[in-house]
């Protein structure tokens, strides 16, 4: 149980880095606050978010590749 938490929290706070990060975030400041958004936010609204962004991130690419086709 304990290594299925630990998993857990590590893939929230990659997730947000990663999106702090993309938005412009310094990477320290970007890990600090990482830290703390994945301890306090709730198992539904993370994968809302990790949906929304990972579509968000599809269709990006998909229409810069399409982009580049013309």
């Amino acid at each position: 149980a304990g290594k299925a938490v630990a998993e857990k929290i590590y893939e929230r706070h990659v997730f947000f880095k990663s999106i702090l990060m993309k938005a412009g975030v310094e990477e320290q400041t970007a890990e600090q606050e990482a830290c703390r958004i994945e301890h306090d936010i709730s198992d539904d609204t993370f994968l809302k978010i990790k949906d929304y962004y990972g579509n968000w991130f599809a269709h990006k690419a998909f229409f810069a590749a399409e982009a580049e086709k013309n």
